[in-house]
């Protein structure tokens, strides 16, 4: 996996952790510091290859990897599901859409479409209402970074908040 300057890696590692209430030393232990793990998470580290295959493996996620094109495409066909779940409310369509991303963690190149994609994610999980689906580490988890939100975001944000 390329680790780069521009990687979106240390907020996916972060929004993981939270959503499964784990500490950062516990996920860090063996594998390296806590604070070097706080500067990941940050953006103000960059991990080594070991270290970012290590911290995964114990989160327990796979990290696919896009191009700028299949960001974008993702984006795309997110927002369309987005208007259309709203609107029309098909669970079985939305229950489709979802399971072409279960078991797979994305890798954007752009911070502002990893928060986009987690953002509209939340809310076709709030049109599905399934019982089983505990939400509260997703809200707990968007919400530790709901000061890096643009406008639009932000906005979408709390209208999932307040239809929860």
């Amino acid at each position: 996996m390329r680790v780069d300057g521009m990687s979106t890696i240390g907020p996916i590692i972060r929004q993981e952790r939270l959503k499964q209430k784990m500490k950062q030393s516990a996920l860090a232990e063996g594998i390296c510091s806590a604070s070097h793990l706080s500067k990941i998470e940050s953006g103000a580290a960059l991990p080594s290859e070991e270290v970012l295959n290590l911290l995964l493996s114990r989160l327990g996620i796979f990290v696919k990897e896009l191009t700028n094109e299949e960001e974008e495409k993702v984006i795309e066909s997110l927002y369309f599901m987005y208007k259309n779940g709203v609107l029309k409310r098909n669970k079985d369509h939305i229950r489709e859409f979802i399971s072409g991303f279960s078991g797979q963690t994305i890798h954007f190149n752009h911070l502002n479409n990893f928060y986009t994609y987690n953002l509209l994610m939340f809310r076709l999980f709030l049109i599905l209402q399934d019982k089983d689906q505990d939400l509260v580490p997703f809200i707990d988890a968007l919400k530790a970074v709901e000061d890096e939100f643009d406008n639009r975001q932000r906005f979408i944000f709390r209208s999932n908040i307040g239809l929860y």
